[in-house]
């Protein structure tokens, strides 16, 4: 009986602590895409999952893919929570099309790389090794999971030299895989 009482005086204690430390004042969130490998009829094979994880400074983003290209690769949120194709006027198939632009919510409009002052959809290139694997994990300050929510997280054919030249967007290329951030 005395065993239960200190058990259940200890955690009275550390949930007033958690209260007088002004711990309980966040909501912590999380969000999370399954992401897919892109393909003439729309959604893939999965090939793993991103999840964003909210923090005291901001959100840690976990990436674990596998089934990728080998090298490196332009990685981002994208505006809309939609990987569905499209077909531009050329009249050429834009896989994942209807994700848009990369996620800009400030309307900064400058594609700069992250901690660089570019758009919130900026993430660091993801590295796929030669078992077609990229495992990752980073950090954005001063956000929320929830701002990533209803986004897109996208992986691109090429690398990333976080600069609008020669071409726009860091000439990331095509979209080769796309996840809905739920």
């Amino acid at each position: 009986m005395i065993r239960l009482g200190f058990i259940f005086g200890t955690i009275l204690l550390l949930s007033a602590c958690g209260d007088c430390c002004g711990r309980r004042d966040y909501a912590f969130d999380t969000a999370e895409a399954d992401v897919y490998l892109t393909s003439n009829y729309g959604r893939g094979r999965k090939i793993g999952v991103v999840k964003f994880n909210d923090t005291h400074q901001g959100v840690m983003v976990e990436v674990a893919l596998k089934g990728l290209p080998k090298g490196e690769h332009g990685f981002h949120a994208h505006e809309y929570g939609d990987c569905g194709n499209i077909v531009n006027k050329e009249g050429d198939l834009v896989y994942a099309g209807r994700a848009g632009g990369h996620f800009d919510p400030h309307k900064i409009g400058k594609h700069l790389g992250p901690d660089k002052g570019g758009h919130l959809g900026d993430f660091p290139a993801l590295i796929v090794s030669s078992y077609g694997e990229a495992y990752n994990r980073f950090f954005i300050p001063n956000v929320k999971a929830s701002d990533f929510r209803d986004k897109a997280v996208v992986v691109h054919e090429g690398g990333d030299n976080y600069k609008d030249t020669p071409l726009p967007l860091g000439g990331g290329g095509e979209r080769i895989a796309c996840g809905v951030i739920e």
